[in-house]
């Protein structure tokens, strides 16, 4: 995040079976990186939050399911919850959307 209100930030998709992209890219990033990393990975609206899910063995970076109004911290992970957009403004994470395209499948 710059001085003059500009933010700058990682954000990647992946797939619900990206979880080894997301892991060989966090093992790659350094400890103090100067910059949030927001991830929204395919995840039905049914799956429950498990942290054996997230990458955090895999990274020094903080991991984290985002939630509504926190503030974006340079090196820390937010996850979008699953079914969930992830939206930011103003440098804080703001209550994501349900996702008509993330569906339970029959």
């Amino acid at each position: 995040m710059t001085g003059d209100g500009d933010y700058r930030v990682i954000a990647l998709g992946v797939s619900a079976n990206g979880l080894t992209t997301l892991e060989t890219l966090f093992a790659g990033l350094p400890r103090a990186l100067r910059a949030p990393v927001l991830v929204v990975r395919h995840r039905s609206p049914a799956a429950r939050p498990s942290l054996a899910a997230l990458p955090q063995p895999h990274t020094d970076l903080r991991v984290t399911e985002a939630v509504d109004g926190a503030r974006l911290d340079m090196g820390v992970v937010y996850l979008a919850p699953a079914g969930r957009h992830l939206i930011v403004r103003g440098g804080r994470t703001r209550r994501p959307r349900a996702s008509r395209r993330c569906r339970t499948p029959r």
